[in-house]
């Protein structure tokens, strides 16, 4: 059987500079991933005690770490990317695995440069987290948004329908009585089946694959909830 492991040393790690090139970071001798989560709690009386959940959300930290370089051009811009703030500080980051594949993210910079000990070379690290989605070339890009979203009115409850481009495993649909959001409600089946008390009300979507959630879909028409 062939073996296809990879080499941790095989992978190269870019970060994009205000000009739009990316930019090798040199230097590194260690990366390790760190996954986040959070979960949503959909444990109800007729789970008999037993806790049930779905993710409602994922996250991704990586840390790479290594030597001091001087000089090079990837340290360098990732110096620059941890001082930036605001919308300014997410920045396209790339890994290559060594066959070629691209995990390509927005992502903030915390810089660890320099430090270590009397016969050590000076230490540098960085901590990228991921801000929204990852595109991977080896699966395809996250969904695009749903479009055509609607509300029905019924009584106590409405159903969201929309159009999905591309296979979806989850989807989530908020709620919203003017700027509020009043419901969230996470389903891997489409239309969506929101309780809700009387009132009117507009909702917007999101739809969720292996690379993460899609933006949100433009806001429903106004849809009337009646209490009876």
């Amino acid at each position: 059987m062939a073996d296809n492991t990879y080499l941790a040393r095989g992978y190269t790690f870019e970060v994009k500079d205000a000009g739009g090139t990316y930019i090798e970071i040199g230097g590194i001798d260690t990366w390790s991933p760190s996954a986040q989560a959070n979960d949503a709690d959909t444990t109800t009386f007729d789970d008999e005690g037993n806790l049930s959940h779905i993710k409602a959300s994922r996250g991704l930290q990586i840390t790479i770490s290594g030597k001091v370089i001087a000089g090079d051009d990837g340290q360098t811009e990732c110096a620059t990317w941890a001082a930036l703030k605001g919308a300014d500080s997410l920045r396209d980051f790339r890994i290559t695995d060594p066959a070629g594949n691209t995990k390509v993210f927005k992502a903030s910079c915390t810089l660890n440069d320099g430090g270590g000990g009397n016969d050590a070379t000076s230490a540098w690290s960085a901590t990228v987290v991921r801000s929204g989605a990852t595109t991977d070339s080896a699966l395809g890009s996250a969904l695009s948004a749903p479009t055509s979203p609607a509300g029905t009115s019924a009584v106590l409850h409405s159903v969201i329908s929309f159009t999905q481009s591309g296979t979806a495993t989850h989807y989530e649909v908020k709620v919203y009585s003017g700027s509020d959001v009043v419901a969230t409600v996470i389903s891997t089946s489409k239309p969506v089946y929101v309780p809700l008390s009387a009132g009117s009300y507009t909702a917007k979507v999101r739809s969720y694959n292996a690379n993460g959630w899609s933006a949100q879909s433009s806001a429903t028409s106004s849809f009337t909830v009646s209490a009876s």
